[in-house]
């Protein structure tokens, strides 16, 4: 299980103004103490992830007049998500 989580621990995706971080697990399997703590976590690491995402929004609307908010959106989350698998590859 713990190989499943590893590689489907997050999966991003913007909806609307959110981004939403989902935990996949099969039907049947048994949570662990960490698997619980991480459902715990989970509202708070969507809340992180969308205040991080606000943070760069705010920051490049600030620093460029014509700022294209759908474009800053999409390229400041593939800037997460390329930081994200860089962590992935380290472990």
């Amino acid at each position: 299980m713990q190989a499943f989580l590893k590689k489907s621990l997050y999966k991003l995706s913007y909806n609307h103004s959110y981004v939403i971080i989902s935990f996949n697990t099969k039907k049947g399997d048994i949570m662990t103490a960490q698997d619980k703590e991480l459902e715990q976590l989970h509202d708070t690491i969507i809340s992180d992830v969308n205040s991080l995402v606000d943070k760069y929004m705010s920051i490049v609307g600030w620093d460029v007049p014509e700022n294209n908010e759908d474009e800053a959106k999409d390229k400041i989350l593939a800037i997460i998500k390329d930081a994200i698998k860089k962590i992935e590859e380290e472990s």
